[in-house]
């Protein structure tokens, strides 16, 4: 039978539990790595759903009222639009502009009786025409495009936000085209 020498135990060197020490660190700093990209992933994600919403609802709104508009000009900071707006079922005039709130910008719906904030953040909001329109100029009667210019039969509508994102871009045919 081998007897052990009791000052001869078995245990871990100092080198050996630094060596652990260094590697559990470097494991753990990887593992927050990818714990971190995770969230910041999903918050980013988050903020892109939470932007997509909104958008969704103003583009159907801005298709609408441009696709219905009969007379159309550029204001400062947007464009004001006349036609059957809205509802639909009388003629109106709707403006969205950009106007500063606080120490930011927003885009506001304004109709004959009330003015909504459609966006937080819009920078600039632009109509190009695309087209050569075929129709003379002052086809429609006057009443129905509201003294404004006729409205081309393709366009395109860009709404920029911050740092020069687009929110919404779009080629549109109007309805009459």
């Amino acid at each position: 039978m081998k007897l052990r020498n009791p000052s001869h135990r078995r245990a871990f060197t100092l080198i050996e539990l630094v060596a652990s020490a260094v590697l559990t660190a470097m494991m753990m700093a990887a593992l927050m790595g990818v714990v971190w990209s995770s969230v910041r992933q999903s918050a980013e994600l988050r903020v892109a759903e939470v932007d997509r919403f909104p958008i969704t609802i103003l583009a159907e709104q801005l298709r609408l009222d441009l696709q219905n508009a009969r007379g159309m000009t550029t204001i400062p900071g947007g464009v004001m639009l006349h036609g059957f707006l809205g509802d639909g079922s009388t003629p109106g005039r709707v403006a969205y502009n950009i106007k500063p709130l606080k120490s930011q910008t927003v885009l506001v719906r304004t109709d004959g009786k009330s003015a909504e904030i459609v966006w937080v953040g819009a920078t600039s909001l632009v109509i190009e025409s695309l087209s050569i329109s075929e129709r003379q100029e002052g086809d429609l009667p006057m009443d129905e495009t509201g003294g404004l210019a006729e409205v081309p039969p393709v366009f395109r509508a860009t709404l920029m936000g911050r740092g020069g994102r687009i929110l919404f871009r779009e080629v549109m045919q109007h309805h009459d085209a």
